[in-house]
């Protein structure tokens, strides 16, 4: 495991916990680094170094918490994988719709689907959003900006559905 290693290290260079500086540390980052360990890899080592640390700090065997001066790994900002469409398909045929929760659960999932919104704007959604009249939704997004979004036929369907036999019953 990460502190495994680390401990590893710190006998093979004669260091101790209760002993090893933050320049200590820095050198094992960099040993890290020369091993060819990818950047996800060392910031969650990391992570464990800065958490035993802060364990043997709080239980006073060190004075002090070295690794709290240790700087993160930039870390690559990861896209999303995208799924199949046939993961969809079962995603969106999941909900029983004779169950009014998965009833509710269907016509989110369909709204997301045809919106593209985010999960959080979605549950922020208010019926005063909706018009399904003019098959739009009023979204509030990032930073307080207010949009219209256009829903897919299925959607509002499915949300005039859940309205009809679904809420009633919830």
């Amino acid at each position: 495991n990460d502190l495994m290693k680390l401990l590893t290290w710190m006998e093979h260079h004669r260091y101790r916990l209760d002993f090893i500086s933050l320049s200590g540390l820095q050198e094992y980052q960099t040993y890290l680094v020369d091993l060819d360990y990818k950047q996800t890899s060392r910031a969650r080592m990391l992570s464990a170094i800065r958490r035993l640390f802060q364990y043997l700090h709080r239980e006073k065997v060190r004075a002090d918490d070295p690794s709290a001066l240790l700087v993160s790994p930039k870390l690559p900002q990861r896209l999303p994988k995208d799924i199949s469409e046939e993961q969809v398909d079962a995603l969106l045929d999941a909900p029983d719709p004779n169950d009014p929760v998965e009833l509710r659960d269907k016509a989110m999932l369909e709204l997301l689907y045809a919106t593209g919104l985010r999960v959080t704007e979605l549950v922020s959604l208010t019926m005063e959003n909706i018009s399904l009249r003019q098959g739009v939704v009023r979204v509030t997004g990032k930073g307080g900006k207010e949009r219209l979004v256009p829903m897919g036929e299925n959607a509002i369907d499915w949300i005039e559905t859940f309205i009809q036999q679904g809420r009633p019953a919830l």
